[in-house]
């Protein structure tokens, strides 16, 4: 099986993703309605807050394995948990998995 992954931070740096993953997906520009993105003092790194008219520009990774997404999840260690969301592209809505930083 294969994810799809929201990126708005680090997953948007290829070689980030080329040291977790060990390549660079497919992308396609997304936005996320209903969030705001903002760099997140205790993380170190950004976050997502619910926000009605918010909107966060982002990338579609695309075919994401199950092992892959694993990494990701490593990746973020215990700062993140990531949930379902629904993003916008040019084919049209999309659910993805999108890393929330924990509060």
């Amino acid at each position: 099986m294969t994810n799809d992954v929201f990126a708005y931070g680090e997953f948007l740096k290829d070689p980030v993703l080329r040291r977790i993953l060990g390549r660079v997906p497919q992308g396609t520009p997304a936005k996320l309605r209903g969030y705001r993105k903002f760099l997140d003092d205790l993380l170190g790194f950004y976050n997502l807050v619910h926000e009605e008219e918010g909107v966060v520009e982002g990338q579609l990774l695309m075919d994401i394995t199950d092992d892959e997404i694993l990494e990701l999840d490593k990746f973020e260690s215990e700062k993140y948990h990531r949930r379902v969301v629904t993003v916008e592209t040019a084919a049209g809505p999309s659910e993805a998995w999108a890393y929330f930083g924990k509060a």
